[in-house]
């Protein structure tokens, strides 16, 4: 939407690039030769109507409202000419001491350090037995506990409701797998 200036505006440079970041008055056409004395005249009037803080204002036809009549010229959004800076150190799982700094690596070595990295957590990677080994330690918990909700781990079921409910698990076939029938009422599957 058309964001209306709330300022009176009354030269081209001020109303020409707005962003203090992009702007350069030297790309403006100027009203006066340097060194009129028209200038410096126009510069007070222009900062007196602005200490007023009174906006002009004429009633828009189509809007049928009150609107500013010097607006500020639109040229788009200013080119963006890099991505913003932010903190690659946003991973909050790993801890504060075992960060790598990848500024003081260099380019080459920053890379050789994060294939490293990526691979020591990559299955393809690891020592034959580590992905069973990490199973294993996640699924301790319910095994120890005898707790198997929340879990994949095969239960009980009752060979009556299992010949029961064979028709609809033929025709959903390798979709789902029963795993235990809690109660004669609660179905587990995966």
């Amino acid at each position: 939407s058309m964001g209306w200036d709330t300022r009176t505006i009354l030269n081209p440079p001020d109303s020409y690039v707005i962003d203090e970041s992009t702007r350069d008055d030297r790309l403006v056409p100027q009203d006066f030769p340097e060194g009129d004395p028209e200038i410096e005249m126009n510069a007070e009037i222009t900062k007196f109507r602005k200490s007023l803080k009174q906006v002009e204002t004429y009633t828009d036809p189509y809007l049928k409202m009150e609107v500013p009549r010097h607006m500020a010229k639109w040229h788009g959004y200013p080119e963006q000419l890099s991505f913003p800076k932010k903190d690659y150190f946003n991973n909050r799982f790993t801890k504060e001491e075992d960060r790598t700094d990848f500024d003081k690596l260099g380019p080459a070595k920053a890379r050789v350090v994060a294939v490293q990295m990526a691979r020591a957590k990559n299955n393809e990677w690891l020592p034959k037995g580590t992905s069973e080994e990490y199973h294993r330690r996640k699924t301790a918990i319910y095994k120890e506990k005898g707790v198997i909700t929340g879990s994949t781990l095969k239960g009980d079921a009752n060979p009556e409701i299992v010949a029961k409910i064979q028709p609809a698990l033929d025709i959903l076939g390798d979709v789902v797998e029963l795993l235990s029938i809690e109660v004669d009422t609660v179905f587990r599957f995966k």
